[in-house]
């Protein structure tokens, strides 16, 4: 022992400064497959093709879309990922990077053209997520350059802050929508506008959306690409709207906050808070507060809260005015939380909470009993994820909306026998169902744009929003009985109260309000049997200052529960069915835009002409050509029979004995895009990007692990210029750093290789 302690060499060491691995844990073996596009390419696994067949859709018509806007061509490819669910998302590696806590000079951060987007079992979610993915890499590539000299030298000549980038692209994936003015009007009227510097998150995002909205409104959208083009080259985004818009930027931002004010500040005055009972729970700002579910016996609600992705269930007592919590899971972690768990429903007898979540990658079912305090425990099978669930009036049943296959269906799971059944399987997104009280029927929402069960699976058949539909499970009719239709808004959490009627959230004025729709029938024909043509008439019941977020029905004791987010503060509130219903409500600004706009749909199709294809037999004395296809029908004649202007008739034309006319609509809109032929399908191959490029002024060794023992003190290496360059492949699995340390005493050069 003593000879070979002699010959050992001694060190220092520094084990506060070890880096170790970093792996997430992985439920699933995902078998990567890419097709490769002339502008992207798109990576996915397993039952994702349809996805990434959409992704590869969307993503070209986006790249168009924002050219045009930003007048700008991206250069290079995009690398698209698709997970399948958002679990899946968070079991990878991304975003899973080993900071550099000591340094104290810059990292230029080259993400590149990577975009990562997961399907939540909404497609309008999912085409959102692809649309601002792109714009960010785009918006970016523009302002700071594609390779990383150009990345290097703007990141460190251009400070820019978190709204304007953030702001811009979250204004060209949606340049309005119910949600951002619902969001917008209370950082409008708290004054947050005039703050824009020091927002962050969120709120930097939503306020940074405002400024760019208020510009294209007043100066026009044409002028976005000539600010960004100014900020860019002057380096200063103070001098992009000051050359541009002649504005200073305080100037700018005082004027989009007297805009925005001489809007709301008017329409809340004519519009309400809920006057039901108002629940005395605690909440705090740091929390989002999802899925209030009310009992059958209106005695119970409960509701979920998630704070950077650790959730809770809390049950409130409505009598005692106490509430408890009674579920928490996960870990608080910066990354994008997963706030579609915990899911909740009542059984009818109001003693049972049933709610759904996911744990190492499985979706559990869990059952709490309100007497014993208990958990019964079970796991569902069949499905990759639970998007919403709600029981039978008899107990027995759930009918549940899932993945399964990257496409979200209606499933009826048993809970007796412990098996599941399909009930709907297509591309479209079945969301929010419910039982209709005392039956097999099932209300819920969709995006399918036919009523066929056996309509073809096609993405152009996809509505942008949800109508509502019913079907019979068990009686298997061949059409969806759709109940509204609009294409205009999104009609969601649709409850039925009886046969006829039903509530819904829906967003038709500008805000989501409530309504109630009756379902009626009148006779259409008569032949043999009478046949009956149904119909449905839809009556706002509230008409709120801020969005309904989510609601509740119990048809037992004929109340609701509903939440809504006021001056920053979640409120929930109780109240009974109010048979006061109100013919009209007003319109915020966004709702009047949209039916402006519907309006002048409406004008452009009724002034498209005719154009008709004429089928006649050939003349004895008159050859007929192929441009004898465009006639003049109103001014017509045969041989030589004199022209005479013909006079202007009420009514439609009628056939000639030797012309047959048949209308065709002329279509007075944009040629539709090409489409997309998906390319040879390819495995994954591992593929390196360059992610960080790293560079400071340190006193400090590159190894700072070991170095050699001297018999102390610890000599410090002296100043010295550092340069380091991270290289991550595609899935983010392996990490590669390398670099090079000159010390100015040129006495302790280095280099470094790290995996």
């Amino acid at each position: 022992m003593l000879f070979l302690s002699h010959l050992a060499n001694a060190q220092f060491y520094r084990g506060s400064y070890q880096e170790f691995g970093k792996n997430r844990l992985q439920f699933f073996e995902p078998n990567w497959q890419h097709q490769d596009y002339e502008n992207f390419n798109v990576y996915f696994y397993g039952t994702g093709r349809p996805l990434a067949d959409f992704a590869a859709k969307e993503g070209a018509a986006t790249l168009t879309r924002l050219q045009d806007l930003l007048d700008y061509r991206m250069r290079g490819k995009v690398f698209i990922l698709i997970f399948n669910t958002q679990s899946e998302f968070q079991q990878s590696n991304i975003g899973l990077e080993i900071p550099n806590a000591n340094n104290i000079g810059g990292t230029t951060h080259l993400q590149g053209n990577k975009l990562f987007v997961y399907f939540d079992g909404s497609h309008q979610d999912f085409q959102r997520q692809i649309r601002g993915g792109l714009t960010e890499v785009i918006v970016r590539q523009l302002m700071f350059g594609k390779n990383w000299k150009e990345m290097v030298k703007n990141s460190a000549l251009m400070s820019i802050p978190d709204w304007y980038i953030n702001g811009l692209v979250s204004y060209a994936t949606r340049r309005w929508s119910v949600d951002i003015d619902d969001r917008l009007r209370d950082l409008v009227l708290d004054g947050k506008i005039g703050k824009i510097n020091r927002l962050t998150g969120p709120d930097a995002t939503f306020a940074g959306h405002a400024l760019w909205y208020y510009i294209s409104e007043v100066y026009g959208p044409e002028v976005i690409p000539n600010v960004l083009y100014m900020s860019k080259i002057s380096r200063s985004i103070e001098s992009g709207f000051l050359f541009v818009l002649g504005q200073s930027m305080d100037g700018l931002i005082e004027s989009a906050q007297k805009y925005y004010l001489a809007k709301y500040i008017s329409d809340d005055a004519q519009r309400e808070l809920p006057d039901g009972e108002k629940l005395k729970v605690r909440t705090k700002k740091t929390r989002t507060y999802q899925r209030v579910s009310l009992s059958p016996n209106a005695d119970y609600t409960a509701f979920t809260s998630n704070q950077l992705g650790q959730y809770k269930v809390w049950l409130h007592d409505v009598n005692k005015r106490k509430t408890k919590r009674i579920m928490k899971g996960s870990h608080k972690l910066e990354r994008i939380p997963d706030e579609s768990y915990p899911i909740l429903s009542w059984s009818p007898s109001s003693d049972i909470l049933a709610v759904v979540y996911e744990k190492k990658g499985k979706v559990l079912l869990e059952l709490y009993d309100l007497e014993t305090k208990k958990w019964d425990k079970r796991e569902l099978v069949r499905v990759e994820k639970v998007l919403g669930f709600n029981f039978s009036n008899d107990g027995r049943r759930l009918v549940i909306s899932a993945i399964k296959n990257s496409q979200s269906d209606l499933f009826v799971f048993n809970l007796l026998q412990n098996s599941m059944r399909q009930i709907t399987n297509d591309i479209y997104d079945d969301l929010t169902p419910s039982f209709i009280p005392n039956s097999n029927t099932i209300i819920f929402a969709s995006n399918r744009a036919s009523d066929s069960v056996r309509a073809p699976n096609d993405v152009n058949l996809m509505m942008d929003n949800t109508d509502l539909f019913l079907y019979d499970y068990k009686e298997k009719p061949k059409v969806y009985k759709r109940l509204v239709n609009s294409q205009d808004y999104n009609e969601q959490q649709p409850y039925a109260l009886s046969e006829k009627y039903f509530a819904f959230l829906s967003g038709e004025n500008g805000i989501r309000n409530r309504y109630i729709g009756q379902v009626d029938s009148s006779i259409s024909h008569i032949d043999t049997v009478i046949h009956y043509r149904y119909f449905t008439k839809t009556t706002p019941v509230s008409n709120y200052k801020r969005n309904i977020l989510y609601q509740s029905m119990s048809v037992e004791s004929k109340k609701f529960a509903e939440m809504i987010k006021y001056q920053g503060k979640y409120q929930f509130y109780i109240k009974d069915f109010d048979d006061v219903k109100k013919e009209r409500v007003e319109a915020t600004a966004y709702g009047t835009t949209v039916e402006k706009k519907k309006e002048e749909k409406l004008r452009i199709k009724s002034e498209q002409g005719t154009q008709f294809d004429v089928f006649a037999p050939p003349l004895r004395d008159q050859k007929v050509h192929a441009d004898s296809l465009a006639l003049d029908i109103n001014n017509y004649h045969f041989g030589n029979t004199p022209t005479s202007p013909t006079s202007k008739t009420e009514g439609p034309i009628k056939n000639s004995r030797l012309i047959t006319l048949k209308t065709v609509s002329i279509q007075k809109e944009k040629e539709k895009p090409e489409e997309v032929k998906p390319p040879k399908q390819e495995n994954y191959r591992l593929a390196f990007l360059a992610t960080d490029v790293t560079t400071a002024v340190n006193f400090e060794f590159a190894n700072q692990l070991y170095q050699p023992f001297n018999g102390g003190p610890y000599n410090s290496p002296g100043t010295g210029l550092v340069f380091k360059i991270s290289l991550f492949d595609i899935m983010e699995d392996h990490n590669i750093t390398g670099g090079a340390r000159y010390g100015l005493n040129e006495a302790s050069t280095e280099w470094s290789l790290n995996y």
